[in-house]
């Protein structure tokens, strides 16, 4: 009896215990999985050759992404999201001449020139594309002092210790990541290295000067730089980069091969080395596109103006210069400029019927894309050097004005201005033939030589017509009639660079009123910077207006705070109605607090 007592109580232990293992083991099962799926990756950090101790740095993983553009396959999250769609034209992608979209494939070669382009162009599109949160990833910085990062990123730390991150003071750190493609950053998000990593990859040797010998600056655009590596110009003016390689980088016994690849609207004029364009859009238009040749005019103008859009970001042309063997440094000077819109003639095969093709004009407009910064790739390659670097970027700004009797705070129309600017002690005025022009004279021009902004109309610098400010018809109290009316009153300028000396100069005056003898100055501003939730965020003088009025605002029917928002143009001599915290939300709220208080003095003494 005793025996069958103890044999049960045995069963029964051993009942427990499996339950147990159960409960437990399951868990560390996971976690072992879930530990498996990362690799430890070794680096040494030099910059230019020397130990970078103390460098830190942060490893991504792109692996997810680079597997959808091999295969084609990509989730509705992705195609459904917004940034797919702005970026797209009937649901496919152009990444520098290849194409992205469902059921479309692509070699491990272009998927990886797709990921790379992406890092550098619209890194936010790819972080989609790569299913990671899009966090902010730049240089803010939290409360704690650490840099917030997305999930698909990891920061590198010393073998020794996880909670420092940065390297030894030999230069080596470790980072755990996913295998597969992982991009190494440094944290302003320059790239270091793109590369395949799996259980064999040995020790990386990364420096953090990426492209030792090879460097390209701008030369003759001081005044108008915004950031580090960002210039914000006015379209159509020249812009000079200066590209140094050194002799280390140059095969002395054979030719050496320099690709600029710019983006669409960033036009290069001419290289101080001979160069051979060739032309990407065969490439660019290699899908059949949805439309009926047999529709109007207009119709198939927006068919083009949509096809265009999708080729912004992307390259038109390449153009090739070859470096005879060499053993002494190289200087090539690129003469280029920023273009609002480039326009591409092709025969474009309608997707229904391949052989019913049409001839289309295509625009590629960069206004219509005010945030997207421009660049050019240059790829250095010979037997012994595969290097890439990228050129500073350029982009351009602008301004929105309304006419107002700042006497009254009420809105005018029927004044005509000319744009000018001073330029060491020169004044200028912008032309009908695109260019600034020096006068002696403010009150001496002739207005027929220059270009005359009135209102109702935007301007974009460089292109030769003006369009009708667009109305406002998603307004839920839209009037045409009124639209209309109150859009005489309004001036949009786009396309001016980051300078402080503009002026607007009346050449008639507003109906009603006397001629305006002092211009009006304003600035065109660029900066960068990052919100409450470290997200970053680019204010201009277009969504940030500095002599606004809150009470014209409300008048405005497309004026949206924060993306379009107008400055006054006084036409009265009397100082401009401007927006102040202190006088405008302080003042009153301190007097009102005043009379709460002396309201509630007077009832407790009557009571």
């Amino acid at each position: 009896m005793v025996k069958l007592n103890t044999l049960k109580n045995k069963s029964l232990i051993g009942l427990v215990l499996a339950i147990l293992f159960a409960n437990f083991a399951l868990p560390v099962f996971a976690n072992d999985q879930s530990t498996q799926s990362t690799i430890k990756l070794n680096a040494t950090f030099t910059n230019s050759g020397e130990v970078a101790a103390g460098q830190q740095a942060i490893a991504a993983s792109f692996q997810t992404a680079f597997k959808y553009i091999q295969e084609g396959t990509y989730p509705a999250e992705v195609v459904n999201s917004v940034q797919w769609n702005d970026s797209s034209f009937e649901g496919k992608i152009q990444v520098s001449g290849i194409t992205l979209g469902v059921g479309v494939k692509n070699s491990a070669e272009d998927a990886l020139s797709v990921v790379r382009e992406l890092i550098r162009t619209d890194f936010t599109l790819l972080q989609v594309i790569n299913e990671s949160n899009n966090v902010a990833f730049g240089t803010s910085v939290h409360a704690e002092g650490n840099i917030q990062i997305p999930k698909n990123m990891v920061w590198f730390h010393s073998p020794s210790s996880q909670a420092t991150r940065q390297a030894d003071d030999k230069g080596n750190a470790q980072a755990e990541i996913e295998p597969g493609l992982v991009g190494i950053f440094l944290p302003d998000r320059t790239l270091l290295e793109l590369t395949n990593i799996d259980e064999s990859t040995g020790q990386l040797a990364v420096d953090t000067n990426i492209a030792h010998g090879l460097s390209v600056s701008i030369l003759n655009l001081e005044k108008y730089q915004t950031d580090q590596d960002r210039y914000t110009v006015d379209y159509g003016q020249t812009i000079s980069f200066h590209l140094t390689i050194q002799k280390n980088l140059l095969d002395p016994k054979n030719p050496t091969t320099i690709t600029l690849r710019p983006n669409s609207n960033l036009v290069i004029d001419s290289t101080s080395l001979p160069n051979t364009r060739q032309d990407l859009i065969e490439e660019l238009l290699i899908s059949p596109v949805a439309f009926d040749p047999q529709a109007g005019a207009s119709r198939l103008n927006d068919v083009a103006t949509r096809i265009g859009s999708g080729f912004v970001t992307s390259s038109i042309y390449t153009n090739t210069i070859e470096i005879p063997p060499s053993d002494h440094d190289v200087d090539i000077t690129i003469q280029a400029h920023l273009a609002p819109q480039v326009r591409i003639h092709r025969e474009v095969a309608d997707q229904s019927d391949p052989y019913n093709k049409v001839a289309l004009d295509i625009p590629i407009n960069a206004f219509s894309h005010p945030d997207v910064n421009f660049g050019i790739s240059i790829n250095l390659m010979n037997n012994q050097r595969n290097l890439t670097i990228l050129t500073p970027s350029v982009n351009t700004s602008g301004i929105n004005f309304v006419m107002a009797d700042a006497k009254t705070n009420t809105l005018a129309k029927g004044a005509t201005y000319v744009l000018g600017r001073q330029d060491n002690g020169k004044i200028l005025l912008y032309s009908k033939q695109n260019t600034w022009e020096q006068v002696a004279d403010l009150a001496t021009i002739d207005k027929n030589n220059f270009l005359v902004l009135e209102g109702g109309k935007r301007y974009i610098i460089s292109m030769d017509t003006p369009d009708d400010i667009d109305l406002a018809t998603s307004r839920f109290n839209f009037d045409r009639e009124e639209n209309i009316k109150i859009n005489q009153s309004l001036i949009q300028i786009y396309g001016l660079g980051n300078r402080s000396d503009y002026f607007l100069y009346q050449v008639i005056p507003a109906d009603g009123f006397e001629p305006m003898k002092e211009p009006t100055n304003f600035a065109v501003t660029r900066t960068y910077g990052f919100s409450g939730n470290v997200s970053p965020i680019t204010r201009t003088s277009v969504n940030n207006a500095m002599n606004q009025s809150f009470h014209l605002n409300a008048l405005i029917p497309d004026h949206v705070s924060g993306v379009r928002e107008y400055n006054i143009l006084p036409v009265t001599p009397t100082k401009a109605v401007s927006f102040s915290s202190t006088r405008s939300i302080f003042i009153p709220l301190i007097i009102i607090v005043g009379v709460i208080f002396i309201i509630s003095f007077i009832l407790v003494k009557v009571v």
